[in-house]
């Protein structure tokens, strides 16, 4: 029997590693970038100056980190307008051991070179068995461009959202083969923009967008006020996916301030159940058929329960109880043909796949987070799906996030099931 310990599988003297060669190429549907220090600057940096996000090598304050010391530290620092913000070795945490990973400063020389670096990452996906993996933004541009939203120039953040996508497009993703998937970002704060962007994006191959799980905890229109109709039109037509990151809120629920991490860490889901809500309860899955919308690092097996009980109070009938217009079928109803989610140690969630579908969850490396199973997600996925028929489990591990991001060197797999193969 194979243990698992900080989601990083690891046999004891006694014990030998799982079977591993059984397993298909992973398709990892959540994964990072770290955001690369001379982005901007080489591409802006000769018309806007220090203007656009730049990095600066300096000593600074160790902070919350459990180093237990108040001396400086090195680290670089991404300086934008007048915010900085450290390298911190929690958001780059690959191949520390876990008793290394905290909030402590950090220069890149520190970071392993696959967070940054397209064919260093190729080889260490490589390593892990990662045919494919979709790629979030990191903790500077945050998990859905909440940095540029919060710039006070719009002009430059809106320049700065282009070349971000350019990069991710052009560098990280378009050199790969299909291996790199880019969750581009738009400008949150104006959604004709937005929409163009999506647009512009999808024409050169972009598949999915970034986007927060509540916008209103961003100061922006809510999903019930129909200011992103067209952002959600513009999705659908383009089989752009909506990817909903936790964090992409900029808020997180905890009990008081003196509850420990734990306390939060552990409801890290409860934005995206609240999403969720939204999601079925404003309609946009009836008004956009070809909708599909996609949690990461969210887990799953909150799912079912919350469904369950959204099923419990629709009524057909207007009530207090829910949205208006009323919806015309069950929460439920929505669910198969427009949701995904994603696990990487969510054993809960198999027991109720027939709630969840099995052709709607997909499986996470989290490369480079500290939940980050590299260089053993080969291991983690044979014990996360230990019993579940072959064809199952490979549609979780493969082919759901496939058909979803339309990868087709996956797709046109000969094993690929019946109904998935493009």
């Amino acid at each position: 029997m194979t243990t698992i310990t900080g989601n990083r599988p690891a046999a004891t003297a006694q014990e030998s590693q799982p079977d591993t060669t059984q397993l298909p190429g992973i398709v990892s549907v959540d994964d990072h970038v770290v955001e690369p220090p001379t982005l901007w600057t080489e591409r802006m940096g000769a018309t806007k100056g220090d203007a656009v996000p730049h990095v600066v090598r300096k000593k600074v304050s160790p902070g919350a980190a459990r180093s237990g010391s108040d001396e400086l530290v090195w680290a670089d620092v991404w300086v934008y307008e007048d915010v900085e913000v450290p390298l911190l070795r929690a958001f780059q945490a690959v191949g520390m051991d876990d008793t290394e990973v905290d909030l402590l400063p950090m220069t890149l020389d520190e970071v392993r070179k696959g967070g940054y670096d397209r064919e260093a990452r190729l080889a260490d996906m490589d390593i892990d068995g990662i045919e494919s993996a979709v790629c979030f933004p990191n903790n500077f541009v945050r998990f859905c461009g909440q940095r540029f939203l919060e710039a006070k120039d719009k002009t430059v953040a809106l320049e700065c959202v282009r070349v971000f996508n350019d990069w991710l497009l052009e560098e990280w993703q378009g050199p790969s083969d299909e291996r790199l998937i880019s969750s581009t970002i738009i400008p949150l704060w104006d959604v004709e923009e937005a929409v163009s962007e999506v647009h512009r994006n999808a024409a050169r191959g972009a598949r999915a967008v970034c986007f927060s799980e509540i916008p209103a905890r961003l100061g922006l229109p809510s999903m019930y006020s129909g200011y992103w109709e067209p952002f959600f039109a513009a999705c659908a037509e383009t089989d752009t996916v909506i990817n909903m990151h936790i964090g992409s809120s900029s808020t997180q629920h905890t009990t008081s301030q003196d509850a420990p991490p734990g306390v939060r860490i552990a409801n890290h889901f409860s934005n995206s159940a609240f999403s969720l809500t939204d999601w079925l309860y404003c309609g946009a899955f009836i008004r956009h058929p070809n909708l599909k919308i996609a949690f990461s690092e969210a887990q799953a097996g909150w799912i079912p329960f919350l469904v369950h009980r959204l099923d419990n109070i629709w009524s057909p009938g207007r009530d207090y109880r829910n949205p208006e217009p009323p919806l015309p079928q069950p929460p439920s109803t929505y669910l198969a043909d427009h949701v995904y989610a994603c696990v990487f140690d969510d054993v809960d969630c198999l027991r109720h796949l027939d709630l969840l579908g099995e052709d709607n969850l997909c499986f996470e490396a989290d490369y480079p987070h500290p939940d980050g199973t590299w260089p053993h997600t080969r291991q983690q996925a044979v014990a996360f799906t230990e019993g579940l028929d072959t064809t199952v489990r490979d549609k979780i591990l493969r082919y759901n996030a496939a058909k979803l991001y339309r990868i087709e060197r996956v797709l046109a797999d000969a094993a690929a099931p019946v109904g998935v193969k493009s």
